[in-house]
C-alpha cells in the first residue's frame, strides 16, 4: 500500500489505513499461532491517523520518496507511535514486541512484492529487538531496506534526498 497517497483529511483514507494495519496485525496473529502461542491485537485509530499525518508530512518534505523510503517511513512511525495494543491475555512471547512486529511486516509487505525475500526466525528476532530497544531513524531503516532489497538508482532523482 502506498500510504503517501492517503490523506489524513479524508475519513475513508484514514479507515483504509486502519484496515491495512488490522490486516498486518492479523498476519502477526497467524505467525504466533503457527508457533503455538496466541496473540490478539487491536489498532488505535487515533494513533493510526497521527501516523498517517506524520508519513504524509515527511513524504512531502523530502519530495516524492521512492518505495523503499515510503516503507521506511511507515516502519518508523508505526514503531515510534505504537498504535497496536494487545487485547486481553496472551501467552505469546511476542506481545511485548507487537508494534515492532507490525511495523516491520507493514514495511516489508510491498517491498516483498517487488522482490520476495525470506527471513530466518533469528533475523526477524534481531530486527524486532533492535527496533524496540535501539534508536532508529527513518534514514537508518531506509539503509536497512536498501541493503536487503537493493538500491534502485533509477528511482532516485539526480539530487540527494534526506529523510
Amino acid at each position: 500500500m502506498d500510504v503517501t497517497s492517503l490523506s489524513v483529511e479524508r475519513p475513508a483514507d484514514r479507515q483504509k489505513f486502519v484496515d491495512y494495519l488490522v490486516d498486518r496485525c492479523e498476519a502477526v496473529e497467524r505467525m504466533c499461532a503457527t508457533s503455538g502461542t496466541s496473540l490478539s491485537l487491536i489498532v488505535d485509530g487515533t494513533i493510526a491517523s497521527e501516523i498517517l499525518f506524520r508519513i504524509s508530512r515527511d513524504a512531502s518534505r523530502i519530495g516524492g520518496p521512492n518505495l523503499i523510503k515510503k516503507n521506511a517511513l511507515l516502519t518508523f512511525w508505526v514503531r515510534k507511535l505504537k498504535p497496536i495494543k494487545v487485547d486481553g491475555d496472551s501467552n505469546s512471547p511476542w506481545q511485548r514486541y507487537a508494534n515492532e512486529l507490525v511495523a516491520f511486516i507493514a514495511g516489508i509487505d510491498s517491498l516483498n512484492e517487488m522482490r520476495r525475500v525470506s527471513f530466518t526466525p533469528r533475523y526477524i528476532s534481531e530486527i524486532i529487538y533492535d527496533l524496540r530497544f535501539r534508536a532508529w531513524s527513518p534514514y537508518a531503516i531506509t539503509l536497512l531496506y536498501e541493503t536487503i532489497w537493493g538500491y534502485d538508482k533509477k528511482a532516485e532523482k539526480h539530487h540527494i534526498t534526506y529523510l
